[in-house]
């Protein structure tokens, strides 16, 4: 599945103002979209369990959503070595909640590790490679938005600002 698969966005029917989402797929031109962060996945795992993924004996944790992800990241890292099998769950949350539990290890977007990760939760032995995409924050047409709205933009854009630059 891939953003072909994904829900549109409604922001009237949905009665939301606001949506933060991954940037791949089709945006509404009328649409306000602003960039926040780059998008950057790597394996992460309880730390006990890096030396079993430098030997390719672990299961692969990933995401219905990005079903290819494991293919794609090693491509970009040839030698090292896959999974032996690999299990889906419905959000990236689940997943990195179950690599942090030892079910096995995930290829997890940093920007959903990176407390896990500052608290030595989980490791991520080679780091994160950039997949070229962004998140972005989502409004329809900006003049429409009341007073509440545009502070609350500010604050998340400084905030991801923040994040970006850490």
């Amino acid at each position: 599945m891939g953003a072909e698969n994904r829900l549109p966005l409604d922001f009237e029917k949905d009665g939301i103002s606001l949506a933060i989402r991954r940037l791949d797929f089709p945006t509404n031109p009328n649409w306000k979209v602003v960039n926040l962060v780059s998008e950057a996945v790597g394996p992460v795992m309880q730390p006990s369990k890096e030396a079993d993924f430098l030997k390719g004996n672990y299961i692969g944790l990933a995401t219905k959503t990005r079903i290819d992800a494991w293919d794609t990241w090693l491509k970009v890292h040839p030698n090292a070595a896959p999974p032996h099998e690999i299990r889906h769950f419905d959000h990236h949350f689940l997943m990195a909640e179950a690599a942090a539990s030892g079910l096995g290890v995930a290829i997890c977007p940093e920007i959903l590790a990176v407390d896990d990760i500052a608290s030595k939760r989980l490791i991520a032995p080679h780091g994160f490679t950039p997949d070229g995409s962004q998140y972005g924050l989502i409004c329809p047409n900006i003049k429409t938005q009341n007073k509440t709205i545009k502070p609350l933009i500010n604050w998340i854009v400084k905030i991801a600002s923040k994040s970006a630059q850490a």
